[in-house]
């Protein structure tokens, strides 16, 4: 009895990708994803068997990671790792030796040297001002398709400190606030923002602090909450392609004002971070939680993925009372079910 259509179809594609890979040197799921029209998690899928089985092994830590085939050498750059006294660091020095160690204007496109320049400047300037670790570690590395960089602190944790310096009750609120932009405890000497770009630049951005994990993938265009094993103070993660072609001059114009001065005027919210556990989202002290400091922000987007339905109190909180609040704010909507959309034109409409 012959295969089945199924297994010839599995066949071919297990059998592109190890060509792939002993033809580049490596291959990326975001290569399958291209190539053949699965999805990410389908291709994860014949990757993980591929790397079972013995024929393929993962290279990285990050979800950019890249797979070679095994007895193969892998193909990657240099390494650059230091840990330094936190008190006196500067953040231009360190990245100066880093770029020179890495020869990074030869391996990178310069668009990616802009947002590596950005991204990394920003994240060790936040973990010197704000950590009050002893020490900070830095780590980077250029790998076959992307550079990835290590930031890490023995600190107070960031979701902490943003709690404790806003007044809140838990990390989750920290973290939460973060995820909005324009978050400082320290608003005479910071604006806020750079977290919040770096997390739109990079393709992927992991911040990690005592329990809570916050991961931005922007080639997915999805942000991940959720928890972590214990870690003192905080781990932050970057990366972005070698080649990228992202714009990050593009990005502080579609976050900022209609005329390109930086002034940050645009936020996304995830709705269901509001939740906080409760269940859904349905009063309007969730609602209250959620729109908490977003009067800063001239356009604030809410998403609403992974959300099934709103209670009324919730909506009226934030389509109603706020709104009439804030005139001047234009509050818009994305990725809403059916019965949130209902809820939200119910709300509306009993307020016109």
């Amino acid at each position: 009895m012959g295969e089945s259509p199924e297994s010839d179809r599995t066949e071919q594609l297990r059998r592109w990708i190890l060509e792939r890979a002993r033809a580049a040197g490596a291959v990326t799921t975001r290569e399958v994803t291209e190539h053949t029209g699965l999805t990410r998690q389908a291709a994860h899928y014949h990757m993980r068997e591929l790397v079972d089985s013995g024929q393929l092994r993962k290279v990285g830590r990050t979800r950019g990671a890249s797979y070679v085939p095994t007895g193969a050498e892998e193909s990657r750059g240099p390494r650059f790792q230091e840990e330094h006294a936190r008190e006196g660091l500067e953040e231009h020095v360190v990245l100066q030796r880093l770029e020179t160690h890495l020869g990074l204007e030869g391996a990178t496109s310069e668009q990616a040297l802009h947002i590596i320049r950005y991204a990394f400047s920003e994240i060790l300037n936040n973990a010197i001002e704000h950590s009050a670790s002893p020490v900070v570690s830095v780590e980077a590395e250029v790998r076959p398709y992307d550079v990835e960089f290590l930031i890490r602190d023995r600190g107070i944790g960031i979701y902490r400190n943003i709690a404790e310096g806003l007044g809140h009750g838990s990390e989750a609120e920290g973290l939460q606030d973060l995820l909005k932009g324009k978050t400082t405890t320290e608003p005479e000497h910071h604006t806020g923002e750079g977290i919040y770009f770096s997390s739109k630049a990079l393709d992927l951005l992991e911040i990690t602090s005592h329990r809570l994990l916050l991961r931005f993938d922007n080639q997915e265009d999805r942000v991940v909450t959720g928890t972590a094993r214990w870690l003192e103070g905080t781990r932050v993660e970057g990366s972005v392609r070698r080649r990228s072609r992202r714009d990050l001059a593009g990005i502080f114009d579609a976050y900022g004002g209609e005329e390109f001065d930086f002034r940050f005027e645009k936020t996304r919210v995830k709705a269901l971070l509001a939740a906080g556990g409760e269940g859904g989202l349905v009063s309007r002290s969730q609602a209250r939680r959620l729109l908490e400091r977003l009067d800063r922000f001239k356009v604030v987007v809410l998403d609403f993925s992974d959300v099934h339905r709103i209670g009324q109190g919730f909506a009226d909180e934030v389509f109603r009372v706020f709104a009439r609040q804030h005139p001047d704010i234009r509050l818009e909507v994305e990725n809403a079910s059916p019965a949130v959309e209902a809820m939200i034109s119910h709300v509306s409409e009993a307020s016109a």
